[in-house]
């Protein structure tokens, strides 16, 4: 498992950081929503990674108990993770969505503290096969997770310019 989780990690660092600089490369246009109604390329940065820090603590507690149980995500984990691939508006919770745009390089630096402070807690649930709550998803294992992830990232791209 251990060098599973490396690897689909690894993926995601580069997705993450592939990300920042398409949003690098947008300049003032990063400021702009890529969709009616969206958030901005930059304001996404800061909107991933705040959700990112959301799963904090429920990873963290997860991994100093020995995990939550079986990974065994509900019907609504999957429905989400389906929609995201479409790229059709998504609903989200108010306190994700940045009220302003934020600075790329400090809104890149925060989400790439997050994904260091998540990697181990995340790595040690992935070794032993446990899951950590979710309280609408359910039982989420590290791959879960990487996968939700993966089409969140993928998910707002799509809405970019």
């Amino acid at each position: 498992m251990t060098a599973d989780f490396a690897s689909a990690w690894a993926e995601l660092e580069s997705e993450r950081a592939v990300l920042v600089e398409h949003v690098r490369s947008l300049g003032d246009q990063g400021r702009q929503p890529g969709v009616p109604g969206g958030l901005s390329p930059l304001a996404t940065i800061e909107h991933l990674a705040r959700t990112e820090k959301m799963y904090q603590g429920w990873i963290e507690k997860a991994a100093a108990s020995n995990g939550a149980g079986d990974p065994k995500p509900n019907f609504i984990y999957r429905m989400v993770r389906k929609r995201m691939h479409s790229a059709k508006a998504v609903p989200t919770t108010p306190g994700l969505t940045p009220a302003t745009d934020f600075d790329l390089d400090e809104a890149a630096g925060n989400w790439a503290q997050i994904r260091q402070v998540l990697e181990s807690p995340l790595k040690q649930l992935a070794e032993a096969g446990r899951a950590f709550r979710h309280p609408v998803f359910g039982r989420m294992g590290a791959d879960d997770y990487i996968s939700l992830t993966r089409a969140h990232i993928h998910y707002h791209r799509q809405r970019m310019p």
